[in-house]
């Protein structure tokens, strides 16, 4: 989802878990702007100005329009927009909780080359092990020691690195295969709704059109990208069409939460709201609900996440992990 609303379920989960604070990173190194920011995002009219700025201009970027969006004369990162939607979902949602803001350091969120001495963007890592295939070729400095044997590791063992061209075909075959109007009406079927999340601006006409015309994911992707929508936006409604994500989730809010690792003491806490918590939490993927479409989409996810690992699994190889647990 986009920022709005990952912001919102992520604080309606933690909310329901008791939590009182939410961290998060920011550039701007300024939390009262922060703030001022989170109060005109939450107006009716903010979508709208944001839409008419956007597409003010082919070379204008997301950014520069959600700041004139805002107008505040600032323009604000990425880690930025998306504290500014934590503090609005938390005005809405969960009031008595408190925000703990940490500045962000090294590149940029969108800087796609890696610099010495500087902490780099995931973009950058990506593009590397996207270029190099591998890990190793990441220069020392970049990632901590101990996160890198990790992810070396990974590797080693088939799960890693996890890339969108290795389910290419998949994808392709799935917008040449069905038309746009049998993607939207197979969406409302799993979620309800009145459409796939394209908020009918024919960004699924595009992919089905681009799709017949290219052999790459890359070429498709690249041939239906516009000035009007941001490469992310594009993304985003590529991957709802595949999984059948309606309009209908948008304002959903989680059913479950799953538990992915934990600390001792984390345990701690898991086991003080384990009679409060307003929602489940799942410890064994196989537990969660099977009636609920939140299990449905994540199963179809986890679906074509499989197939995409280096060393291919069965569809429902997720299901029977168990959440990582330190000593």
């Amino acid at each position: 989802m986009s920022a709005e609303f990952f912001a919102r379920a992520g604080v309606y989960v933690l909310s329901c878990l008791g939590v009182d604070t939410v961290c998060f990173g920011h550039e701007c190194n300024d939390v009262q702007l922060l703030k001022d920011a989170a109060e005109i995002i939450a107006k009716p009219n903010f979508v709208e100005k944001l839409d008419q700025k956007s597409n003010k201009g082919n070379a204008k970027s997301f950014f520069d329009a959600f700041g004139e969006a805002l107008g505040m004369g600032y323009t604000l990162g990425s880690n930025d927009i998306l504290g500014a939607y934590y503090i609005a979902a938390i005005n809405k949602i969960a009031p008595q909780m408190s925000i703990l803001p940490i500045r962000r350091e090294g590149a940029a969120y969108n800087e796609e080359k890696l610099t010495e001495g500087i902490l780099p963007s995931a973009n950058a890592i990506r593009r590397v092990i996207g270029t190099c295939g591998s890990f190793k070729d990441i220069p020392d400095g970049n990632i901590p020691v101990t996160a890198l044997n990790v992810l070396d590791s990974a590797q080693g063992d088939g799960l890693a690195p996890v890339v969108a061209s290795s389910v290419s075909n998949e994808i392709l075959s799935f917008f040449r295969l069905l038309s746009p109007e049998d993607i939207k009406s197979r969406a409302i079927s799993i979620c309800g709704g009145t459409s796939i999340l394209d908020d009918g601006n024919g960004i699924v006409e595009r992919l089905s059109s681009a799709a017949r015309e290219v052999r790459t994911l890359d070429e498709m992707l690249a041939l239906s990208y516009n000035t009007k929508f941001t490469n992310s936006r594009m993304n985003r409604v590529a991957l709802f069409s595949l999984f059948g994500v309606s309009d209908a989730m948008k304002n959903a809010y989680p059913e479950y939460t799953t538990l992915l690792a934990s600390s001792s003491r984390g345990r701690e806490f898991l086991s003080s709201i384990r009679k409060t918590a307003s929602i489940p939490i799942i410890t064994k993927p196989a537990d969660a609900p099977r009636n609920s479409v939140q299990f449905r989409l994540s199963s179809l996810a986890d679906t074509l996440y499989a197939s995409a690992m280096p060393q291919k699994e069965c569809p429902g190889y997720f299901q029977y992990l168990s959440p990582y647990i330190e000593n």
